[in-house]
């Protein structure tokens, strides 16, 4: 967990849902060539305007439009979601309607979505609203919203009665193999079919109750599995349908940790005995330590025997330690390890300053009385009595500064974001700008701040100091414009505190796996400490690979509800080959640390892609046997006693094998002095169809060249398995490599299936 928010937002009500998807959708089919036409060319526009006192909002609005589309009236007029109105307008009167007394802001429609969790749209499930004609669900018809499949989530506990793991929508009972049961005073239904705690108080007595006083297992059980909810909201913002990536799946919840947010290595050991004992298909983990030697790590011991002996997937957070290299945890190759990543939504709060330079941050608090007009001054709090100042940590140096009636600039640190903008305002400040970390990048976050606030990524925010320094009789203003769908600013990206690799103990595959949605994520929440105004006992905004991983876990339980009879390895084969490494505008995804493009060490492999890993063509199916395990664990110089952890009784021998050795989807390559810079591994693909021929296509990094023989594979059946080598070796007219990012590909015969394994070629470095 990286940061946690409420979502509080002006959005249009949802009776409109479908009139207005008519309309975009219209709009839409021609948007580029729309683009090419005059300017005289009607769109839908959402039009933001201040609130009026002396007449009905409706005829306030009426009042914006020109004469010449007088005869198209108003599509929406917004009154208690947000102020303005949706117009049919061309550029030239937009233009017109911007200059009249009272206006705040235009943009086109297509910039909205009427959604509260939008990250599984965002993966490609999208559930037709009520009532329209588009019966295309492929949600429905190729997963069948998961049913029948258990997801374990291993974290803080639930929150029983939420809407979120109601069991209505003809939830089916638990599958007959279900062995699990729910803890009084937890009644299970068919959504929640089992609730365990194993937290223990300091004198020993087991803590028996597994509802959640924190928040955090909520939130991730409903990211993964929450059900529909119609006409969810926040703070009665935000109107619309949440879910989880598979709704339709059963929740089986083990609580780990505690209210202070410790989870003690023996629960979380007791928590997977209990998920191996009831039954699971998919057990969802959202916590881990540093990374240390996988004999020494619970999650890595158990998940072992959870995948080797009952065939469950693993989902794993890889951890919030970026944008530091090696800083991952949960490595291990059986479990699957997932970072995190942007989506394409923002909760707007643009920082306006007086010399016409705009900024654009978030916040989940959209206040309703806080306008564009007037400007207020702006302050950076500095005090040589206080060298903590810029941290607006303290109430006493803010009153002596002189902040009343300011907007305040406060750097991120010393005390959380809230409770800096609460300082702000007991000592007088009326907003403030948050300025991110250098290590958050160019990463923003929307809080659920107590007054007006803009948090700026930190490029931004060090510009806004520039200017302030420059004159520091600058005014400032916040504009607050609710959710946006932003096209202008490409998703997925890498979240800047994602950790990345490479493994330090694991060596031999890419870590993290794959990235997944966990930037301001919407989903479930209890509120452990009473209601305030802005915060929300039902639904939360959370950041952090928390978020990301839960989102897996729901797209593993959706593949194995499409095909039943894949293995863990098969389903973590066919996300791993068949993600994306470019973002929605086409372009290689970006690291939003620093916004250059993005490595496999920092994406993993590339961006979850649901609908092409449903027909990945060939798979890699690591089959965790004793004796592979044995040789792989004694390979990184294990004693018989730590590989025995995992398999009893074991000895090391000299079949040993090296991570690159396993028969997984991505590779590490070391190249050393001691195998003459020169590497051969080889991998056994399935083929699951339906394509029986594919050719190889290699992209080798620079100065390193790859040879995969046979060029060719020619299947006969589905299920059948073919073999193949890779050699890897320095190019010898480039001898100054490092380390360089590839790619190999195996193509079907029609070019609809790209089977992608990607590589990290790396070269010993001798010291002198």
């Amino acid at each position: 967990m990286k940061i946690s928010d409420v979502f509080h937002m002006s959005f249009i009500f949802i009776s409109v849902t479908v009139l207005f998807s008519n309309i975009n959708s219209q709009y839409c089919t021609d948007a580029a060539a729309a683009e090419d036409k005059s300017s005289t060319q009607r769109r839908p526009y959402i039009i933001h305007v201040e609130e009026n006192l002396t007449m009905s909002h409706q005829k306030w609005h009426e009042s914006f439009l020109p004469s010449t589309s007088s005869s198209q009236g108003l599509m929406f007029s917004y009154k208690h979601a947000m102020s303005g109105f949706a117009a049919m307008l061309t550029e030239d009167e937009v233009e017109a309607v911007s200059k009249k007394d009272g206006f705040l802001h235009a943009h086109p429609s297509e910039n909205y979505k009427l959604s509260t969790t939008h990250s599984p749209s965002f993966l490609g499930l999208i559930k037709p609203p009520v009532g329209s004609n588009n019966q295309n669900n492929i949600w429905r018809d190729t997963f069948d919203y998961g049913k029948g499949i258990i997801i374990g989530v291993l974290d803080s506990g639930f929150t029983p009665n939420h809407p979120s793991f109601d069991d209505h929508r003809d939830m089916p009972p638990p599958p007959k193999k279900w062995k699990g049961k729910c803890q009084a005073p937890i009644v299970c239904n068919n959504k929640i079919i089992g609730a365990k705690s194993f937290i223990f108080n300091l004198d020993g007595s087991r803590v028996s109750s597994p509802v959640d006083e924190d928040g955090h297992g909520t939130h991730t059980a409903s990211t993964a599995a929450g059900q529909f909810v119609d006409n969810a909201n926040v703070l009665g913002s935000a109107n619309g349908t949440a879910s989880g990536v598979a709704p339709g799946a059963h929740l089986a919840i083990y609580k780990v940790c505690g209210s202070s947010a410790y989870c003690a290595g023996v629960s979380i050991l007791a928590g997977m005995e209990s998920a191996i004992k009831d039954g699971v298909d998919v057990l969802s983990i959202s916590l881990g330590s540093s990374e240390g030697a996988l004999y020494m790590d619970p999650i890595s011991i158990a998940s072992f025997k959870l995948v080797n002996y009952k065939g469950v997937f693993v989902s794993a957070s890889a951890g919030n330690e970026g944008p530091k290299i090696s800083t991952l945890v949960n490595a291990s190759p059986w479990i699957f390890t997932v970072g995190a990543s942007t989506i394409d939504r923002k909760i707007l709060a643009v920082v306006k300053l007086s010399n016409g330079v705009k900024f654009l941050g978030e916040s989940a608090y959209q206040p309703k009385n806080f306008t564009p007009s007037p400007s207020f001054p702006l302050l950076f709090p500095q005090s040589e009595k206080d060298e903590n100042s810029s941290y607006c940590s303290n109430v006493t140096t803010l009153r002596s500064i002189g902040v009343s009636g300011k907007v305040v600039i406060c750097n991120v640190g010393i005390v959380n974001r809230i409770q800096q903008g609460l300082n702000v305002a007991d000592a007088g400040g009326v907003a403030m700008i948050n300025i991110g970390s250098v290590d958050d990048g160019f990463t923003t976050f929307a809080a659920s701040d107590e007054i007006p606030t803009s948090g700026i990524n930190y490029q931004d925010g060090q510009k806004i100091l520039n200017h302030y320094y420059e004159n520091p009789n600058l005014t400032v203003t916040i504009e607050f414009l609710g959710t946006q769908i932003r096209g202008d600013d490409p998703a997925p990206a890498v979240a800047s505190f994602s950790s990345r690799g490479p493994s330090k103990v694991t060596p031999g595959f890419i870590k993290p796996d794959v990235i997944g949605p966990g930037v301001n994520i919407i989903a479930a929440w209890v509120n452990p400490n009473g209601n305030s105004h802005n915060v929300s006992p039902t639904y939360k905004i959370e950041s952090g690979t928390s978020m990301s991983c839960p989102h897996l876990s729901g797209v593993a339980a959706l593949l194995k509800k499409a095909h039943p009879d894949w293995s863990p390895a098969m389903i973590k084969s066919a996300i791993i080959t068949t993600s994306d490494v470019t973002n929605t505008n086409g372009n290689r995804i970006t690291d939003q640390y620093d916004k250059t493009s993005a490595n496999f060490h920092v994406m993993g492999s590339g961006h979850v892609n649901l609908i092409k890993a449903n027909n990945p063509g060939l798979i890699y199916d690591t089959q965790f046997t004793n004796d592979y395990v044995v040789a792989y664990l004694c390979g990184l110089n294990y004693t018989d006693n730590q590989v025995s952890i995992f398999v009893p009784h074991s000895k090391c021998s000299t079949s040993q094998i090296n991570g690159v050795d396993l028969n997984y989807p991505s590779m590490v390559v070391r190249l050393s002095r001691s195998n003459y810079y020169r590497r051969r591994f080889s991998r056994l693909v399935t083929n699951v169809g339906p394509n029986l021929e594919y050719k190889v296509i290699v992209n080798p990094p620079p100065g390193v060249i790859v040879d995969v023989e046979p060029k060719k594979l020619k299947f006969m059946s589905i299920g059948e398995q073919l073999k193949f080598n890779v050699d890897v070796y320095l190019d010898a007219n480039l001898p100054e490599f490092s380390e360089g990012f590839g790619y190999f590909s195996w193509v079907s015969s029609d070019e609809k299936i790209n089977v992608r394994s990607p590589m990290v070629i790396t070269k010993e470095i001798i010291s002198v």
